[in-house]
């Protein structure tokens, strides 16, 4: 015993030793960690600042910080040309071109955006209703959407929460714009994404305009130049809950289940693909039947536009009344298709 113990004391000072000495490096590895991931604000980080202020955006100066690979800003309020406000819970801008006033690309996201429930108008299901009678209802009141058991877990605050990512870019030598990523996510609802390739857009279009970009990129694209060029597009919609839940509220409604309401959708869609093929062509019959497949198993949408060769907007434009009364020919001169994706398997 005694002997064990005369040689432990000796070595009491060294273990203390590298005790600290593991807490030091520990300590140091923190603030170097810290370093590289919220280091200060470069002169770059204070441009984007300064140009997203004069975009119409609202923040206060001591949110923003640095972490790792992007620009965060907490607390950020965007203000549309039209006066409309948005606020998000902050700002991520991971790419942001400080050359020009509006910038020719951008990557950035929004978090926690909060936009105020609407009451939303829900036509009669009785055919035999007249126009006015349809007309004068009221529809969904946002209070009834906020409380309804098929929402009231995410609507519960008289708000929709999303978040937003744009990323797009714009290069001036080949006039092309590509809207790699403009998606609307909700987590427990839906998520949408738009995808745009456009060529010979004139660079004027950007030196003329204001407050487009990171602000309302569907501004830039219905005021594109009529000689620019649409190549491709896709709209994709993918389903979280939001078709069981409003299936689910329907049958509430009319005393009825979800799956009541789901066959008389799909037996309405059956009548309008016999009905009405004749005036989308084979693109209508395909589109009605992925709706069809959609509802059974809400999954994924895509609407899509692969036109054989870029089709110039003003040649649209110009011709939107005959799109009207034949819209086969559209759907045909864009290269249309609708395709129904399944979830994916749990």
């Amino acid at each position: 015993m005694y002997h064990t113990d005369s040689h432990i004391a000796p070595y009491r000072p060294a273990v203390r030793l590298r005790h600290w000495a593991c807490c030091l490096l520990a300590v140091g590895l923190s603030f170097a960690l810290t370093a590289c991931g919220q280091g200060q604000l470069s002169e770059q980080d204070r441009k984007i600042l300064s140009q997203l202020r004069h975009n119409g955006v609202a923040f206060d100066d001591k949110a923003a910080k640095r972490e790792h690979d992007a620009l965060v800003i907490d607390q950020v309020t965007i203000t549309g040309s039209d006066g409309s406000a948005v606020h998000a819970r902050r700002m991520l801008i991971r790419q942001y071109d400080t050359a020009h006033p509006n910038p020719y690309f951008a990557d950035a996201t929004m978090e926690g955006i909060v936009v105020p429930l609407l009451d939303v108008p829900v036509p009669g299901v009785n055919a035999q209703q007249s126009p006015e009678t349809v007309k004068s209802q009221k529809g969904l009141p946002a209070a009834f959407l906020a409380t309804s058991p098929a929402f009231a877990d995410v609507l519960g605050k008289g708000s929709l929460p999303l978040d937003a990512t744009l990323r797009y870019r714009y290069d001036e030598k080949s006039r092309r714009f590509l809207l790699d990523d403009f998606s609307l996510h909700s987590a427990k609802l839906f998520g949408v994404q738009l995808q745009i390739a456009m060529s010979d857009l004139d660079p004027v279009f950007f030196q003329q305009n204001k407050n487009i970009g990171l602000l309302k990129p569907t501004t830039l694209l219905s005021q594109a130049a009529a000689n620019s060029r649409l190549d491709s597009a896709s709209l994709t919609y993918t389903d979280h809950s939001l078709v069981d839940r409003v299936l689910r509220l329907l049958g509430e409604q009319q005393h009825t289940t979800p799956q009541v309401i789901r066959d008389s959708f799909k037996g309405a869609l059956g009548l309008a693909m016999m009905s009405n093929q004749s005036q989308g062509g084979a693109f209508m019959g395909n589109a009605l039947m992925a709706i069809s497949s959609f509802l059974e198993h809400p999954g994924t949408l895509r609407l899509a536009a692969h036109p054989s060769e870029p089709v110039r907007m003003g040649a649209l434009q110009a011709q939107g009344e005959q799109w009207k009364d034949d819209p086969a020919a559209l759907m045909q001169a864009l290269g249309v298709t609708l395709e129904a994706l399944p979830p994916p398997s749990s």
